[in-house]
């Protein structure tokens, strides 16, 4: 967070291990790599109380001399919602399902089972669908807009500059240092 810079992903421990295979360079981390998935034992034969059996462990590399907080920011693909007690996310809100739901999926099997129903007699279906539709499109714009605002993720195409050095020719590696105090169109 200092200088700005990103750690480099997606490498192992075999590349480490071609690069520096007794690990004596040292330094600032830029590098981080796939170590090992957790088992039950550790090396020790004893199990491993600070970390989840399964999970993934990494490793950085130069190896940090000094102490530094790494801020992490990810992307989860989804929930799979199937359990009863799952729950979404905070950021997103109950009408934004509902309206997908009723636009979508509910209004139309209405409209198609009005025979088979007495009930559902009646009803403007494709007006309640296209008012679902409404809600449904501007409640996301409210959710996505509201979750950027807790963190902005957005995603930088090809040819702004900031991305593999291309596009306006800016030098890299580049600092927060250099993005705040010069000028750069994108």
């Amino acid at each position: 967070m200092t200088y700005g810079f990103k750690l480099k992903l997606n490498w192992t421990s075999g590349n480490f291990d071609v690069a520096d295979p007794q690990r004596t360079s040292q330094g600032d981390a830029y590098y981080c790599g796939f170590f090992r998935t957790a088992g039950p034992y550790g090396n020790s034969n004893t199990a491993d109380p600070n970390v989840v059996q399964g999970s993934p462990i990494y490793e950085l590399w130069p190896a940090p001399t000094s102490g530094r907080t790494f801020y992490a920011r990810f992307i989860q693909d989804g929930w799979d919602l199937v359990n009863p007690t799952d729950t979404q996310p905070a950021m997103i809100p109950d009408d934004v399902i509902m309206n997908r739901v009723y636009g979508w999926y509910a209004y139309p099997f209405c409209m198609a089972n009005t025979a088979n129903f007495p009930t559902m007699k009646g009803q403007n279906w494709l007006g309640l669908i296209q008012v679902a539709k409404q809600q449904y499109a501007q409640s996301l714009r409210d959710a996505k807009r509201n979750d950027d605002a807790q963190a902005l993720m957005s995603v930088w195409n090809r040819g702004h500059g900031l991305r593999g050095g291309t596009g306006q020719g800016i030098p890299f590696p580049i600092d927060a240092n250099y993005i705040s105090s010069h000028l750069l169109n994108f």
